[in-house]
């Protein structure tokens, strides 16, 4: 008797959820209309946002991606879902990012969002950016020191793993006062998985009312990779609270990093969500997670398409060899020491922080207050960012009572609802998209 009943109540939910749920009407595979275990699965595969990408390629722009979830792949959704205030809210995806409190990117309370913005915002100013330009240069003068040691060699380096090393020294310059001395060590072993932690946060999200039972009892599951990542974020955790501890007990009224503005602002008392030491040490273990994978892989990408476009690079050359002789009032080489290339175009360098990491043909940083003109740059980066975004997880928001989506949908209130960078970032573009 109970099998028969629950063979009739897996066949009703199959049944509604195919053909009666609200969202049914929307193309998508079986599997996903029944369970977010399609999504999971892909997520743990490292291809759901190509499985995304192929459901809009054959079915249009909205496809259902989860028994309560749509993925939109229209521009128009991006605005109506992410730039319009409170109306689509955070969905509870967002929870499994938390590792110490939710951070300004993981917390769905809408006045602590507010009240971190205000606090952050003017770190990524450019006025801010041009006071970090010293603590920037410092590390650019380590990564152009070891790229001259190997062209002086001519041995082949791993030049994505030397972006890393570069990127998370930067960030922990900035967000944690000090470097992680990647590009001195050449090896990652020092920094606890980054990327890990961030598959693992993905991978949980898909089963958000699990999440409080995952975090209390993934780290007792006997699986080697498994306890790897876990600890690695405790370590990460860990770093985070002793580099902000230490700080906070030797305060460095001269340094002016993303840690000083946060620390600025809890110092203060004007936070309107009442920052304390946990917040920012919060904020400041989601810099290195948020800007580590996804800034190196920018650059990374930006230089594998120049060097498979001669002319676009030859081009790009031409405007910031440009741009360093006009603000320097001197033709400059990109790069110093050892090893220049024809033309000027090549070289190194040395040197150290303070006012400019000169590398050894005098070469000088480019500045930000310079980079903010080169126009051909900024279209360089971009078209990068369109053709290989690099983060492709849907952000689930939730329709609000008033529905709504994109494309002219009307999305029933409750669904949970992402617009698709891929499909957008392609779609105007045809047969050209990529």
């Amino acid at each position: 008797m109970l099998e028969i009943v629950v063979f009739a109540v897996v066949c009703a939910y199959v049944i509604y959820q195919r053909f009666l749920h609200p969202l049914s009407r929307y193309p998508g595979p079986l599997l996903a209309s029944l369970s977010n275990v399609w999504k999971a699965y892909h997520v743990y595969q490292g291809d759901l946002e190509y499985a995304i990408l192929k459901l809009h390629q054959e079915h249009g722009k909205i496809v259902r991606i989860g028994p309560n979830h749509l993925d939109i792949s229209d521009a128009a959704a991006v605005k109506n879902i992410y730039l319009t205030g409170k109306s689509f809210v955070k969905s509870s995806f967002y929870d499994a990012f938390t590792a110490l409190r939710p951070n300004i990117f993981g917390t769905r309370d809408e006045n602590i969002h507010a009240a971190r913005k205000k606090a952050l915002t003017p770190g990524f100013s450019l006025q801010s950016v041009t006071q970090m330009e010293p603590y920037i240069d410092s590390c650019l003068a380590k990564l152009l020191a070891r790229l001259d040691a190997a062209a002086a060699t001519g041995e082949p380096i791993d030049l994505k793993a030397w972006i890393s090393f570069f990127v998370i020294d930067v960030l922990g310059e900035l967000a944690f006062s000090r470097s992680f001395d990647m590009l001195e060590r050449g090896q990652t072993e020092a920094l606890p998985p980054l990327k890990e932690h961030v598959f693992l946060a993905m991978l949980t999200g898909q089963f958000p009312a699990i999440v409080p039972l995952v975090n209390k009892y993934l780290p007792y599951i006997p699986i080697p990779a498994l306890q790897a990542t876990i600890k690695g974020r405790m370590k990460l955790r860990q770093l985070a609270i002793d580099r902000i501890t230490t700080r906070l007990a030797h305060p460095d009224p001269s340094r002016r990093d993303l840690l000083a503005k946060l620390i600025a602002s809890y110092e203060s008392g004007d936070d309107a969500a009442g920052i304390d030491v946990v917040d920012i040490q919060t904020e400041a273990f989601g810099f290195i997670i948020a800007g580590s994978h996804t800034t190196a892989a920018t650059i990374t990408l930006l230089f594998w398409h120049l060097l498979h476009n001669p002319q676009t690079l030859a081009k790009l050359e031409d405007e910031v060899l440009a741009g360093a002789a006009g603000a320097a009032g001197a033709g400059l080489s990109i790069g110093g020491g050892g090893g220049g290339g024809e033309g000027g175009r090549g070289g190194g360098g040395g040197g150290g922080a303070g006012g400019g990491a000169a590398g050894g043909n005098g070469c000088v940083p480019y500045a930000a207050t310079t980079a903010t003109k080169a126009k051909y740059l900024s279209a360089a980066v971009t078209e990068t960012l369109r053709i290989n975004p690099v983060f492709t997880m849907p952000l689930m928001r939730v329709v609000p009572s008033s529905g709504g989506g994109g494309d002219g949908a009307v999305v029933v209130a409750g669904a949970r609802v992402p617009a698709g960078t891929d499909g957008v970032y392609r779609e105007e573009f045809g047969e050209r998209g990529d």
